[in-house]
């Protein structure tokens, strides 16, 4: 290993800054080191990046980047690409992520999905040559446990559960309308915090639950000894994130043994052809919940569907991104 340093940036609860965190943790002899300690090292870093935690938007976000990293090689994994969906930020969101691009030995992303955004915002934005692009799989570690446990909720009157921060486009609000034709009794709970800036998207879930005559509940942030808790015991998991290029909330169900009810897109496409097993592809929300609650087996993968090839865990994940920093030099 060479003098190369893993850098951890954004908020302790952050889903990226954790995954950045697993990830150093389980490779040998890289230091981390929290971006709030000051001055880096010197030499190569790599760190993971999400516009959301570096700056009051994308553009403040590359500058304040570049700041931090001045001379030193950098390696970049890249989260939450942009895409038109973004509505105004996508202009600003896709000139900073090229700024970011540009000033980077070498991108990891995290599925081919993402490499397709980011090759779009590159063409749109970059100049030249893009640095080299490797793809590095968000981890999915193998389930310590299989089917539910004793006195977990499997019936109808079970909850449907989204994990993950609450904002608009995430799944609230599309699962929440799939459930119109539910019996009242299901209740809705996001199991999670609002992202910041959205504490009024509740208001809005809450009334609309009020008026199917359903409960909403959030969870507000939850320990992992919590999340655990959900994930075994929820009745129906969903995950029905419009707009989705890669998924944290997907694997935590997965990891947890459980199927998850997806709906369709490119990411989404690609999870399912690498892991069939691993999730199911619903067209109709309405119809794959309600099946759901009549077999709530089918939310569950039974150990013998289990391929880790597939699927790499956090160990290979880790393994993944230190030899595509090594094939740029900087390890």
């Amino acid at each position: 290993m060479s003098d190369l340093t893993f850098v951890l940036a954004g908020p302790v609860r952050h889903g990226v800054r954790l995954h950045a965190q697993a990830l150093g943790r389980r490779t040998r002899g890289a230091p981390l080191v929290n971006i709030e300690d000051g001055a880096l090292p010197p030499g190569p870093v790599h760190l993971h990046f999400t516009d959301r935690i570096f700056g009051r938007d994308a553009l403040d976000a590359a500058e304040r980047l570049a700041a931090l990293v001045g001379t030193r090689p950098l390696s970049v994994t890249l989260h939450d690409l942009p895409q038109p969906s973004d509505g105004a930020s996508f202009e600003r969101r896709r000139q900073g992520y090229a700024r970011v691009v540009a000033g980077a030995r070498g991108v990891q992303v995290s599925s081919e999905h993402e490499r397709g955004l980011l090759e779009q915002v590159w063409g749109a934005c970059g100049d030249g040559a893009m640095p080299p692009v490797a793809v590095v799989p968000l981890p999915v570690d193998r389930p310590t446990r299989w089917g539910p446990p004793a006195g977990a909720q499997g019936s109808t009157d079970g909850a449907v559960v989204v994990l993950g921060f609450v904002y608009p486009g995430k799944g609230h609000a599309e699962t929440l309308a799939a459930m119109a034709s539910l019996s009242t009794g299901v209740p809705l709970v996001a199991v999670g915090a609002p992202s910041d800036g959205h504490e009024d998207l509740l208001t809005e879930l809450e009334d609309e639950a009020a008026a199917q005559g359903r409960s909403f509940v959030c969870t507000g942030y939850v320990t992992d000894e919590d999340l655990e808790r959900w994930t075994a015991r929820a009745a129906i998991p969903v995950s029905a994130h419009t707009h989705i290029s890669a998924s944290g909330s997907i694997n935590r169900w997965i990891s947890a043994a459980r199927r998850p009810i997806v709906t369709p897109g490119a990411y989404v496409g690609e999870l399912h052809r690498r892991a069939p097993w691993a999730v199911t592809v619903a067209a109709d929300l309405p119809a794959a919940i309600g099946a759901a609650l009549h077999d709530p087996t089918s939310t569950w993968i039974r150990e013998a569907e289990w391929d880790g090839a597939a699927l790499p865990d956090t160990g290979t994940a880790a393994a993944m991104q230190l030899a595509a920093i090594e094939a740029i030099g900087l390890a």
